[in-house]
């Protein structure tokens, strides 16, 4: 299994959800979330890692993860796919869709496949056309794919063991991404995070590890390099500049973990590659 990241880049509301109409070219590290995310295929193929399992999908292909399930997307050549995020919280009535799981891809046949679909385009279509009252009508939209899906019979309970092990794992790299997304560009020691996560630093490591599958320093570097991709492609800032703005302590160090990561250097990424390939979720 690859590293796996928080995401909290593209998150949906309490009161309206994440959505990505025709994303092209996606490509996602292995990254959990707590919101409940649907992957609709418009064109090309995709490759999905979810959990133990790898699979491809194709037009028309639909997927639905669950909050704290740990999955990847890569395209194969030119595809595109809808991506809606729902949050999962209701006042009245508290569903824990975290312990729940459902088969993917979503067999075309099925009664879930068919609504699902049809709500999703539905809020697709009224997200980009924005006319009066589409907030309303995408929230509306939103709790009836919770709705048929608290209903449907494809839900899966998680076991208690690895509901418990996936809760611990989430709660920890969230709370290592809030911690660093204000401290990235400081140096940061294992006894710092693991203070700020109320653990010593040898479980915080341990159990890091687990949860991530690398180690914190690894993820520091990704997380950032992901922080400096913007400066490097979209700004005139000097290489040094963007270097210590992002926690690396020089340019000879950032080359080199750029290079591992990428196997080239910034100026080869900025001038042939470009956002093509991503660490983090965008």
């Amino acid at each position: 299994m690859n590293s796996v990241f928080f995401e909290n880049f593209h998150s949906a509301s309490a009161d309206f959800p994440y959505i990505s109409c025709c994303a092209e070219n996606i490509n996602y590290l292995s990254h959990i979330h707590k919101e409940i995310e649907i992957i609709l295929a418009v064109s090309g193929t995709i490759e999905i890692t979810c959990d133990n399992s790898c699979f491809i999908i194709s037009e028309n292909d639909m997927c639905i993860f669950m909050p704290g399930e740990i999955h990847s997307f890569s395209s194969k050549a030119e595809s595109s796919i809808h991506i809606i995020k729902l949050q999962c919280k209701n006042s009245e009535e508290i569903i824990d869709f975290s312990a729940l799981r459902i088969k993917n891809p979503i067999d075309k046949s099925s009664d879930t496949y068919k609504k699902v679909k049809s709500l999703v385009l539905l809020l697709t279509q009224e997200a980009q056309s924005a006319t009066p009252g589409y907030g309303y009508a995408v929230n509306s939209m939103s709790q009836q794919i919770l709705c048929h899906l608290i209903r449907s019979k494809q839900l899966i309970p998680v076991e208690k063991t690895q509901k418990k092990k996936h809760h611990t794992y989430m709660t920890l790299l969230e709370k290592t991404n809030k911690y660093l997304s204000k401290h990235y560009g400081e140096y940061i020691s294992v006894k710092e995070i693991a203070a700020y996560c109320n653990l010593s630093p040898y479980y915080f490591s341990h159990i890091f590890k687990e949860a991530a599958n690398t180690t914190f320093y690894n993820y520091l570097t990704a997380y950032r390099l992901d922080k400096a991709l913007p400066f490097l492609l979209y700004s005139d800032k000097k290489m040094i500049e963007i270097c210590l703005e992002c926690g690396f302590s020089n340019t000879r160090s950032f080359n080199r973990a750029f290079r591992k990561f990428f196997n080239k250097t910034p100026t080869e990424f900025k001038e042939n590659e470009g956002l093509n390939q991503v660490l983090l979720p965008e």
